[in-house]
């Protein structure tokens, strides 16, 4: 409403200043004397007047007959006309007294005078009635035959002289007197127009000027109502991140108990018939728990609350880790997932493997997402070394769907996916690669789309810094004896990328390598070998006999190259190999299968030491009790079943005053694990009340949370809690703390 009243406003102004340049008038006809102008002037008013019509438009619109100077002749008009048809009925009458009457634009008293320049030399053209273009040398030629002018057209002058009173100037055409610059002479009748134009201006300039002062208020009242809706759009903002993040942490909780309970059934030792669909409840129930991690990894990145973790891990750990819970969604696809890490790398980094692991997945899931044959291949090499710091480049490049230059330049936005059908083929969020992008440039590097063309595939190479765990370690991989080396070794693939990988692992320890396309190619083969290394694509039943007849002819040990995916179909076809090793596998694989297939071979170190399990150490543990804060009757159960067989007694508080009112029950309890969220009394409070009893100053308490914002974990530690467990919990992470609490 406003913007109309503007507009009304604006236009309403427009066409008042407009209206004092919009007056037209009649120029009757043009004298060379006052005397002849005059007597004209009478006549036309006399028979003008005659006539009712005129005489009543005259009464309504207020025009005048006028005489008045122009250089040096005197013309006649009859103004000002506002009205078009008013004009238009009194020229109609004017051109039956004088036919060459014309219509011009009227210009005040005011305008005339205002362009009065000092006085000149006057130049006069022919009469305005002739209408011709004349130049102003031919003047005087004109003038002497004024003479020859009829009567009724110009009256005859007696002379033509100036008017005392009047200043002239001179014009370039004489038959156009508004062209020319001149002052008005006394006339019959005096103009009023000057007066009304005056009026029409000063009432514009106030209408300018009430606008002016409404529009600085209606400004001034749209501003402070614009920083009013901006702080309640803010706080709005506000709540939307904290409801988002909190019901991103309320679905990690059910999450947590099926991941529990999908653990305890495996543990349980059930039939095979079972084994599969606990298997895909566990992979599903990982792959949810990922895009609830996007999901929170987004508000945090809104907030740039992202942290990173600055611990040791073994990057073989990361990458099999890795291949356990993707490398089974290429299988089922029939594609391959390979990966190569430059054998001169170190094993060990200080850094974040999570997050290392995050951006790794992100990739490859959407390599795997969009490729339909070909495979995956992941490479890993060093590309500069600083001291103890070491530039990592990882490659991850597919045979898929491949993208156009437009969906490269698009690929890294937030919600971006390379076509509006895409996320209904293939899903996703269009969160991973926008997420990988800020995790990349958190560790000191870069991401970018090193090639990719449709229909051709993409690969794409991300770069990251890590510390180095050993900076002087040498040689990374080591054989317990030199005779395991330099061994003979005949790889049946027809994939040249498994191959090259499978080649540069095995000739580290400086084996000799041949490949071959079947195996009825090996009894053609004159040179023996010591292992014969087998793709899963070549076994079946009618394969059987070639490696009997192998086994039997040859001393080789011989080892199946499988997926997980297809583990438990090859273990149905009857034949009993030397080594089975799942693909992919990193180098340390390779050092684990040469020590178990040569272990009669007398090592050149120590026994191994064997390893214990984390839940075999805790089975060792003395009896002691600790207390459960947890509201969730799942998650209680899934913690009771970890426990199961352990000697631990678990006490169950079902919120925080239950758990204030067990801790002054028992004095023996060793440990607490506190839910921060519970009804009736929070985590937060009951640690408060619990820490402030004296038996329990030294007693360890654990936060147990799915909010794994930075402030929550501020406020843990604020009021004496000693550790966190996210939740989910890995089930290790939750051996490891119970070990070091209660060793």
């Amino acid at each position: 409403m406003a913007l109309q009243r503007y507009i009304i406003i604006f236009f309403l102004l427009i066409s008042t200043i407009h209206a004092s340049y919009s007056y037209k008038k009649i120029i009757v006809a043009s004298f060379p004397t006052q005397e002849s102008a005059d007597k004209a002037l009478a006549e036309i008013e006399n028979r003008l007047y005659e006539n009712d019509t005129v005489l009543t438009l005259q009464s309504e619109h207020h025009f005048d007959v006028i005489s008045r100077v122009s250089g040096r002749y005197f013309i006649v008009t009859i103004e000002p006309f506002k009205d078009r048809a008013v004009l238009q009925q009194v020229l109609d009458e004017v051109r039956h007294i004088k036919k060459d009457a014309f219509v011009n634009r009227f210009v005040s008293e005011t305008d005339l005078f205002a362009n009065v320049s000092e006085p000149r030399d006057v130049v006069v053209s022919e009469p305005v009635i002739a209408v011709p273009v004349v130049l102003s040398e031919d003047i005087q030629k004109k003038e002497e035959k004024l003479e020859a002018v009829e009567p009724a057209t110009v009256l005859q002058p007696e002379a033509t002289p100036t008017p005392k009173a009047v200043s002239t100037t001179t014009v370039e055409h004489a038959q156009d007197p508004e062209k020319e610059q001149a002052t008005i002479l006394p006339s019959t009748k005096t103009s009023q127009c000057s007066q009304s134009e005056h009026s029409i201006l000063y009432a514009g300039g106030l209408a300018v000027a009430l606008l002016l002062i409404y529009m600085y208020f209606y400004v001034r009242r749209r501003m402070v109502k614009l920083r009013e809706e901006n702080a309640e759009l803010k706080r709005l903002m506000r709540h939307k991140d904290e409801v988002f993040a909190k019901s991103i942490h309320e679905l990690r909780t059910p999450i947590h108990g099926i991941i529990g309970m999908t653990h305890l059934l495996k543990e349980s030792g059930v039939s095979e018939l079972y084994t599969t669909p606990i298997e895909k409840i566990s992979k599903a129930s990982d792959r949810m728990l990922q895009l609830i991690n996007d999901f929170l990894d987004f508000s945090k990145l809104g907030a740039k609350k992202i942290e990173l973790e600055h611990i040791e891990f073994d990057l073989n750990d990361v990458l099999e880790s890795l291949s356990d819970n993707i490398g089974i969604e290429a299988n089922k696809k029939g594609i391959d997932f390979l990966y190569q890490v430059d054998s001169s790398l170190p094993k060990k980094y200080i850094g974040d493997p999570l997050r290392i692991s995050q951006i790794l997945l992100n990739l490859i899931s959407n390599a795997i997402k969009f490729t339909l044959k070909g495979g995956v291949y992941l490479t890993i090499k060093e590309i500069k070394r600083d001291d103890a710091l070491i530039t990592l480049e990882f490659e991850v490049e597919d045979s898929g769907i491949g993208l156009t230059q437009e969906q490269i330049e698009s690929a890294f936005t937030l919600f971006s996916q390379t076509e509006s059908s895409t996320s209904r083929v293939y899903g996703g969020t269009g969160l991973g690669l926008a997420i990988s992008k800020e995790l990349v440039e958190l560790m000191g590097g870069s991401i970018h789309c090193k090639k990719a063309r449709k229909g051709e595939g993409a690969c794409f190479v991300f770069t990251i810094k890590l510390q180095m765990y050993d900076p002087n370690e040498q040689r990374i991989y080591r054989l317990p004896s030199k005779s395991m080396m330099f061994k003979r070794a005949l790889i049946i693939d027809t994939n040249e990328q498994s191959i090259e990988f499978l080649t540069l692992k095995l000739e580290y320890f400086h084996y000799n390598v041949v490949t071959l396309p079947s195996l009825s190619e090996v009894t053609k083969k004159e040179t023996h070998f010591d292992l014969l290394f087998l793709d899963e694509m070549y076994f079946d039943e009618r394969s059987v006999g070639y490696l009997n007849s192998i086994k039997a002819s040859y001393a080789v040990k011989i080892i199946l190259v499988e997926t997980l995916y297809n583990k438990m179909k090859n273990s149905k076809i009857p034949f009993e190999f030397d080594y089975k090793i799942i693909k992919p596998f990193s180098q340390q694989r390779i050092v684990d299968m040469v020590v178990e297939l040569y272990s009669d071979i007398k090592t050149d170190t120590e026994e191994p030491v064997v390893e214990v399990t984390l839940k075999e150490q805790l089975l060792q543990l003395p009896p002691a009790t600790i207390l459960l804060a947890e509201d969730n009757e799942i998650n209680q159960k899934v913690i009771l079943g970890l426990l199961k067989k352990v000697p631990i007694e678990v006490i169950i508080a079902n919120n925080g005053e239950e758990a204030v009112s067990k801790a002054r029950e028992h004095r023996n309890i060793a440990l607490i694990f506190m839910d921060l969220s519970m009804p009736i009394m929070d985590g937060f409070e009951a640690t408060k009340q619990i820490k402030q009893m004296s038996q329990y100053e030294e007693i360890p308490i654990v936060a147990l949370s799915a909010n794994v914002m930075s402030q929550e974990l501020e406020k843990i530690l604020s009021v004496g809690m000693e550790e966190y467990l996210p939740k989910p919990f890995e089930m290790d992470a939750f051996y490891k703390l119970l070990l070091r609490y209660l060793s």
